[in-house]
């Protein structure tokens, strides 16, 4: 009955039960599904994000510390200065000393100067007529009683970092550290600060906040604070922050407020780096997420829907005749359809068609060459998508090894990278040999081994016929780029070994990638193997490897992945023989 209660509803009717039954219904599970799923994406998107961001302030604040650091020790190693102070002023003459004050004056403007710097200032035992001078040497009695130099005696013989708190000009922190005897390095004969302005620090945690609306914190191991990037009116316990530097997220819940919070040590200055992110930020992010969808599936929904109406009303019977027609061209090309002389876009449809039917060939012979100009379109639209970081990471380190002197390593890194870049380019080729794109990955690795400072190694295991497979450029290096970052430079000690292997069947070429860094959380592996991980501007790389392989070797390549967590990761990637590609 139900059924011929339906043959007998009117053909608009029946479209729309069927647009309600078969699109309404599924979209909105899709939606859901969607929804959720975005929702999971957000919150790692801003996990990611934010440990990105700070992990590159982490390095900023340690590259900005060890400078002053190095300019203390470099301070302190000139042997003029250890000679002035040494030396006994009661017998030297007021031309003498006048020449010692010229040459502290000068030492202390040079480093000054530094952009790290903010003050100098040198305390010494013995009398001297430059005592005073311009404050930059003083007494040690004229500060005994001070709470930073008793706060700084605790930590020798080593450096100090004095928080501003025990200063007068609560603007800035102070580097300490006690000036050795050269003649008996057991004695001290004075003390050197370096002052350091706070909102030099704040600059460089301020920088993380342009990007996050995180809650940034330095604090000393004692609890106290360094500084912050704002100050978002709640009172944190920051004690309570420096029990949890294990590089994980931790739950932290201050005056009913819920926040993520994520720390780590600084281990050469015995300080804490601190994020702290309110938890309504990502409730938020997520709100307006949920939002979006739901407004643009409804807006879908409903064009598709008006779509639908307009379309059945108008053009259903007309359009079905030429349909008809136009099925009838899978076994030969039929008659031409008559003009209905409607003068209106149908007739105007029926005209296209007829004509059509008398270009089919010509078309055919055309596709069949703009074809072969996609296929080469599409290789350089991907190749485009190479991230330019790993250039701005290398030239950022040569300009580091230039700064230090260290023209050796310069000249080596620069020879690395102008090998990596020729090979990419190859003279405007798409494919390679594998055996260049091993050279490529041996100049990859050579500069991010000096990048990092680490011991990575990388043994490879083929015939050496295989070394002459073709291959589209650039297929392996971002995965082993993928083994390095996301695996052994994970681990504590950041360093170990990727294998690559390569070996054929009458079939295929099957090549797998093993690293034996930190593994792959299950959950990612799965999504990996399924192919349901994001391919966004951040996530393009697999994506990317898979389209050129694709386009290349045709359809047939796979990527598959293992894991073990603390074990390491295993890649394998599947290509089908191509008659070209036979060595």
């Amino acid at each position: 009955m139900k059924k011929y209660k339906f043959k007998a509803l009117p053909l608009k009717k029946k479209f729309i039960f069927l647009y309600l039954c078969f699109v309404i219904t599924p979209t909105l599970v899709f939606a859901c599904a969607l929804i959720i799923l975005a929702l999971s994406n957000v919150r790692s998107t801003i996990y990611a994000n934010s440990q990105s961001n700070f992990t590159q302030t982490q390095q900023l604040v340690t590259y900005f510390m060890n400078n002053a650091n190095y300019y203390m020790n470099t301070y302190l190693n000139d042997d003029k200065l250890h000679e002035i102070i040494e030396c006994d002023n009661s017998t030297r003459s007021m031309q003498d000393q006048i020449s010692d004050m010229m040459y502290l004056r000068s030492l202390t403007a040079s480093y000054r100067s530094k952009s790290e710097i903010n003050d100098i200032c040198l305390y010494i035992e013995n009398e001297a007529l430059y005592i005073g001078d311009e404050s930059a040497v003083q007494t040690i009695t004229s500060i005994e009683s001070t709470s930073w130099y008793q706060y700084a005696q605790y930590s020798f013989p080593e450096k100090s970092i004095v928080p501003s708190s025990y200063f007068e000009n609560g603007s800035i922190i102070s580097l300490i550290k006690p000036v050795r005897s050269s003649v008996n390095y057991a004695n001290t004969i004075g003390l050197i600060r370096f002052d350091i302005k706070v909102s030099q620090l704040e600059t460089l945690l301020g920088e993380f906040n342009a990007e996050t609306d995180s809650y940034l914190y330095i604090v000393n191991a004692k609890g106290e604070l360094i500084t912050q990037n704002s100050d978002h009116g709640t009172e944190i316990p920051f004690d309570t922050l420096t029990l949890a530097a294990d590089g994980e997220m931790h739950r932290l819940s201050i005056e009913k407020d819920q926040y993520l919070m994520y720390s780590v040590l600084l281990k050469d200055f015995d300080w804490y780096l601190v994020e702290v992110i309110p938890t309504t930020q990502i409730t938020d992010r997520m709100l307006s997420q949920v939002l979006l969808y739901f407004v643009f599936f409804l807006l879908v929904l409903l064009l598709g829907l008006l779509f639908l109406r307009l379309f059945v009303k108008l053009f259903l019977n007309r359009i079905g005749s030429i349909k008809n027609h136009m099925s009838d061209v899978k076994n030969s090309l039929p008659p031409l359809l008559s003009d209905t002389k409607n003068n209106d876009e149908i007739d105007d449809l029926i005209n296209a068609y007829n004509f059509m039917l008398t270009r089919m060939d010509e078309l055919l012979r055309e596709q069949y060459a703009l074809g072969n100009q996609i296929r080469t379109a599409e290789m350089k639209a991907l190749y485009e998508q190479i991230n330019p970081h790993f250039l701005y990471n290398t030239l950022a380190m040569i300009n580091w090894l230039a700064e230090d002197g260290d023209i050796e390593n310069v000249t080596k890194v620069i020879g690395s990278l102008s090998s990596f870049y020729k090979l990419c380019l190859n003279k405007g080729n798409a494919y390679i040999t594998l055996d260049e794109e091993i050279q490529i990955i041996d100049s990859f690795l050579y500069i991010q081994k000096m990048r990092f400072g680490t011991d990575i190694r990388i043994e490879y295991h083929m015939d050496t016929a295989l070394r002459s497979l073709i291959i589209p450029k650039l297929t392996l290096q971002p995965l082993i780029e993928n083994a390095l970052v996301h695996g052994i430079l994970m681990k504590q000690k950041k360093d170990g070994v990727i294998r690559l292997s390569v070996d054929s069947s009458p079939s295929i070429y099957r090549i797998k990638i093993t690293d034996d860094g930190v593994g792959i959380p299950s959950d990612l592996v799965m999504k990996l193997n399924q192919g349901s991980y994001p391919s966004t501007l951040k996530h393009y790389g697999i994506y990317n490897i898979l389209k050129r392989l694709n386009i290349f070797f045709g359809s047939g390549c796979t990527l598959f992945y293992e894991s073990t967590a603390g074990k390491g990761t295993t890649a394998t990637l599947t290509l089908p023989r191509k008659e070209e590609a036979v060595p």
